[in-house]
């Protein structure tokens, strides 16, 4: 995936997370991390981007 294509999922992203709002927008990020999980199909690799995730917060 290029950096034009995750431009193109960010803003995707923030537009659906300004949708739902703010009161919902955790859930629609925990749900969205499921979604990906199940496409994914790997319980490690899911497991080490949640973890890489919040390693980026900090």
């Amino acid at each position: 995936m290029n950096h034009t294509e995750l431009e193109e999922i960010y803003a995707a992203l923030a537009l659906q997370t300004d949708a739902v709002g703010a009161d919902k927008s955790e859930l629609l990020l925990a749900t969205l991390v499921l979604l990906l999980a199940h496409q994914v199909g790997n319980t490690a690799q899911v497991q080490t981007c949640i973890k890489e995730a919040a390693t980026a917060l900090s």
